[in-house]
């Protein structure tokens, strides 16, 4: 039996919290007799799930200061084995150790300049620091992606044992309920509910989103419904807020801005949505793309990776900053039917391949690679 620490105290609400739920509920269904010990902060501990093989350990005080001088306790005292690191870095080692790459935003500076000379451009930079002096000294990383491991390596050598690409899975509500496309009646006067599943930010693109709603509101397409669903970074929302006042008075009767929608309910948003948008420029892993693929969206996407390599056929690609091509790309969505439909079912196959049940598996593969290598 192994015994497992995860260390989770920066893991927050959102996708990162249902990435580390969804990875226990694997583990708990598992028959390897391993415990898993999940160091964390008391409100996200009771949003994990429960199991005879699942122990909690609360860390509510100083826990950046816990990370650097308890930590270690801690791993004596339950007789750990081996550290998981969904967080992406740890401070001090003593046992062999497996960190994450979940976030790629601090090692795209195309992007992290769209911050300065905010807190938040300090912070991505503090991030990208702890990030490289946590996969300097880890046993191995995980990358969500190729691309993500790419961009990584090209700019830092880092010499580990094992360096592997393990994507997240897609919760199985998603999977379970996919629908199949939509046949829409060709024109402009038609009501088609279209989705942005993401995070409103200064790399999400949401103003050219916004633009390429009123080009089409211009051709004639006016009951088109625009959702942004997503938690908001507050100067970017601000931004955008004030952009979209600035530019129409009814704006908010046809585009929506949807913050607060808790996860539980976006299932049920991409059940009643036509079609599917993503326009980011940086990410490590798509998930909430994926996530609307998987309901079968056929989708308008960024034309970066790695939405290109994922999305594949079921999407049509656009830079993501040009609001003409995206508004021609949402216009043939909704005219060709056939074309629509061919989407929507390569959406469905593209998205579903993603398991939580295939990831968990790699991890404790990976796991016991590293526990022999270090032994």
């Amino acid at each position: 039996m192994k015994r497992i620490g995860i260390i989770a105290i920066n893991i927050g609400g959102g996708g990162t919290l249902v990435n580390l739920q969804s990875l226990l509920n694997e583990f708990i269904r598992h028959d390897i007799p391993n415990q898993y010990f999940i160091w964390a902060e008391s409100k996200i501990l009771s949003k994990i799930p429960d199991g005879k093989c699942i122990v909690k350990i609360p860390v509510d005080s100083y826990k950046y200061l816990w990370l650097f001088w308890g930590i270690n306790k801690s791993i004596d005292a339950n007789k750990i084995d081996l550290i998981l690191v969904p967080g992406g870095f740890f401070l001090r080692k003593k046992v062999a150790t497996i960190v994450y790459s979940q976030n790629l935003l601090p090692f795209t500076n195309s992007v992290i300049i769209k911050y300065f000379p905010s807190l938040n451009f300090f912070r991505l930079l503090l991030l990208k620091f702890l990030y490289i002096y946590s996969f300097s000294r880890a046993n191995s990383i995980v990358y969500l992606s190729e691309n993500s491991k790419s961009i990584i390596s090209k700019q830092y050598f880092i010499k580990n044992v094992n360096n592997t690409v393990i994507p997240n899975g897609v919760n199985e509500i998603f999977i379970r309920r996919n629908k199949s496309g939509k046949i829409l009646k060709n024109g402009p006067n038609l009501v088609v509910n279209i989705l942005y599943l993401s995070r409103i930010d200064e790399y999400k693109n949401h103003i050219p989103l916004f633009n390429a709603v009123m080009i089409l509101r211009a051709r004639g397409y006016i009951d088109l419904r625009f959702s942004c669903v997503g938690p908001a970074y507050k100067k970017s929302k601000t931004k955008l807020l004030r952009y979209m006042d600035n530019k129409s008075s009814d704006w908010p009767s046809w585009f929506f801005i949807k913050d607060e929608i808790p996860y539980e309910d976006v299932a049920q948003i991409t059940s009643i949505s036509d079609l599917g948008i993503f326009l980011s420029e940086c990410e490590s892993m798509p998930i909430s793309m994926i996530e609307m693929m998987a309901r079968g969206l056929p989708m308008v996407c960024s034309n970066v990776e790695p939405m290109r390599s994922i999305a594949g056929e079921s999407a049509l690609f656009v830079n993501p900053r040009d609001e003409l091509s995206i508004a021609n790309a949402i216009e043939r969505l909704i005219l060709d039917d056939n074309f629509r439909l061919k989407l929507s079912f390569n959406a469905k196959i593209l998205g579903g391949r993603y398991k939580w049940s295939d990831h968990a598996d790699r991890i404790l593969d990976l796991s016991n690679q590293v526990l022999r290598l270090d032994n």
